[in-house]
């Protein structure tokens, strides 16, 4: 019976949507015990989550992809779009799990209602907000491994009109590694205030800062690992620090024909300043990304608006005082889906058109067919187009040089302003069965087509002198096969299973065969049991399988490192007793040695435990 609102702007049943929708509830995230938002999707299928280390270590996301891929998945928070603009991708480890009430995930093409970077799909974090009326206060501490604390306090607020939701968090670790210390303030306010027949504006205040230190590589071999060699840094100085403040405000109405209205406005401010005294590098990032979003739902059936975006991006170097990137974009969109119902079939057509001021028009339609085979069993298929937009780095990164040395040539970079969107076609084909209320599978076969690949490549003929630029000339496709179980067992035992095959593959604009796309593994299984008892005790064990993957494309060509396969266990046991609840977790219990990307090594078993108090 979960609500998702994501699938179609407009809320749904999880049972009425096709096999291609997940969603991780709030249970689950405090079951799984998830520091962040990266934590609360590792073990999501079809999600691949690259995790450079502990506590403040950048955790970015692929949703049915293998290769550099994190920037074609869209990340929102609360609708609001949250891709860094200068990179791509979104680092979900700076996103607290205390804040989240649920997470909703649509896979495959998501352009047709949200636009930009949505080949892979599309992630929304719904943050918490007030419930029933009355007042509750949750407070909760933790310790862990590597001198870890969090700790957070938040208050629900309602009284009928007037609802809130506040919350404060401090966050921080030693770190495994040398230089790897990380602290991290955040503050939520999301106040709203009904106004009768008249509607309901919204307000949320997110602000969030982090100082970290940035270790670097480290080259060590999985099969020379000590206990003290792989903690080394090879940068034992640099440090990184980020302030953030999002900003929304809402309207919601419903009008006498049973049609609502949503309007939104937005801006996020964010800050990164990177120092790193060893290589004379002050780097100072700034973004101001503002928008405005309008939806009317006419009926049940037809949803229809539009969008605004502005960017701006700068980047100046503080070393020598030079400003580097001073760019602004504009993005103008509308939008329209259409819901067709006959008999058993429903049929969901989207079509979205986005300007953007660089590179013109994209026009993008989905179709989405379901088919209710019997109560309990449900076929759907989906198409769409989507794409994704070049970054400001790919666009306007200055030059840069490098002299020859004992590594090799001379060589520089630059950004590339003539460049195209990456655009895609993908498919999936899902069934879902339901019995009851203690069994839910779902199987999904899906295959994506991308084309003007943005890759750097060297595009000098001077075999002395390497030119990097990005460039269109790269092809790639992912094949894969999703299935999910979750069966309940008289409401006190929970099997959830998941399994992801994968191949990812592409070719540059030279290349006769595709070769395997870096960091796909090809096999992954996750497979969680959970216990509740009368006495308040709960229990939560994880499994967690993943085949061996390359860091380079073609990497079983020769090219790369190849990562080995390994396997987790995880173990997490709560007690409530009154308004308390005690909680002990053991992480990779086995101590396995493993990486899920190159030269970043990853802890072995380490621990937590903390208190929560609710009233």
């Amino acid at each position: 019976e979960e609500v998702v609102v994501t699938a179609g702007r407009t809320p749904l049943l999880l049972k009425d949507l096709p096999a291609n929708v997940s969603i991780v509830t709030s249970r689950e995230i405090e079951e799984s015990g998830a520091f962040n938002a990266a934590e609360a999707l590792d073990k999501v299928a079809g999600l691949n989550v690259g995790d450079k280390g502990t506590l403040g270590n950048e955790r970015t996301i692929r949703l049915r992809s293998g290769g550099n891929s994190s920037g074609q998945t869209l990340v929102m928070i609360d609708g609001m779009p949250v891709n860094n603009v200068s990179l791509g991708f979104s680092d979900l480890s700076a996103i607290p799990a205390s804040k989240i009430e649920r997470i909703e995930i649509i896979k495959g093409a998501g352009s047709s209602l949200y636009g930009a970077n949505a080949l892979g799909g599309v992630i929304n974090i719904i943050t918490k907000e007030a419930g029933e009326k009355g007042s509750k206060v949750n407070v909760k501490t933790g310790f862990g491994s590597f001198a870890t604390g969090n700790h957070n306090a938040s208050i629900n607020y309602s009284s009928g009109k007037f609802d809130l939701f506040a919350d404060i968090g401090r966050d921080y670790s030693a770190g495994w590694r040398l230089n790897n210390d990380y602290t991290n303030t955040s503050l939520m306010l999301k106040p709203s205030y009904s106004l009768g027949e008249k509607g309901k504006i919204g307000a949320k205040v997110y602000y969030f800062d982090d100082s970290l230190g940035v270790p670097g590589t480290n080259t060590t071999n999985i099969a020379d690992y000590d206990g003290v060699i792989e903690r080394a840094a090879s940068s034992l100085d640099a440090r990184q620090t980020d302030s953030n403040l999002y900003s929304q405000l809402s309207y919601e109405n419903t009008l006498k024909n049973d049609s609502t209205i949503k309007a939104s406005v937005y801006n996020r401010l964010e800050t990164r300043n990177y120092v790193s005294p060893s290589w004379g590098t002050d780097t100072l990032s700034e973004t101001v990304a503002s928008g405005m979003d309008i939806q009317a739902n006419i009926s049940d059936d037809t949803v229809m608006g539009g969008d605004f975006k502005w960017d701006i991006f700068r980047r100046t170097d503080q070393a020598t005082n030079t400003p580097e990137i001073n760019k602004g974009l504009i993005n103008v969109s509308l939008f329209l889906q259409k819901t067709f119902e006959y008999n058993r079939l429903n049929a969901t057509i989207g079509l979205r058109d986005d300007y953007h001021s660089i590179f013109g028009n994209q026009l993008n339609p989905s179709v989405l067919l379901e088919y209710e085979l019997s109560e309990a069993l449900e076929l759907s298929g989906n198409m769409g187009r989507a794409f994704r937009a070049p970054t400001f780095e790919d666009l306007y990164s200055p030059f840069v040089s490098y002299p020859v040395s004992a590594y090799g040539p001379a060589w520089n970079t630059q950004g590339n302003s003539g460049i195209l969107p990456e655009t895609a076609w993908s498919g999936d084909i899902g069934l879902k069965c339901f019995i009851k209320d203690s069994l839910l599978c779902k199987f999904s076969a899906y295959y994506s087509s991308i084309n003007n690949l943005i890759q750097w490549s060297d595009v000098s003929s001077d075999p002395a002198l390497q030119e990097y630029r990005p460039q269109n000339i790269g092809l790639a496709y992912n094949l894969g096969i999703e299935v999910e179980l979750k069966y309940i067992v008289a409401e006190r035992l929970t099997h959830r299973l998941n399994y992801i095959l994968l191949d990812s593959r592409g070719k540059g604009e030279f290349d006769t065969d595709f070769v395997l796309m870096n960091y796909s593994p090809a096999h992954r299984l996750n497979y969680n049991i959970g216990l509740s008892m009368e006495s308040g005790t709960r229990m939560m064990a994880n499994a967690k399988y993943v085949s061996s993957q390359w860091s380079a494309s073609g990497g079983s060509s020769g090219f790369g490192t190849e990562l080995p396969a390994y396997f987790l266990l995880n173990f997490r046991i709560t007690q409530k007793i009154s308004v308390y609840e005690a909680f002990v977790a053991i992480n990779n219990i086995l101590d396995t040695y493993y990486k899920t990307r190159n030269e970043f090594p990853l802890p072995g078993r380490y621990f937590s435990a903390g208190i929560s108090l609710r009233i």
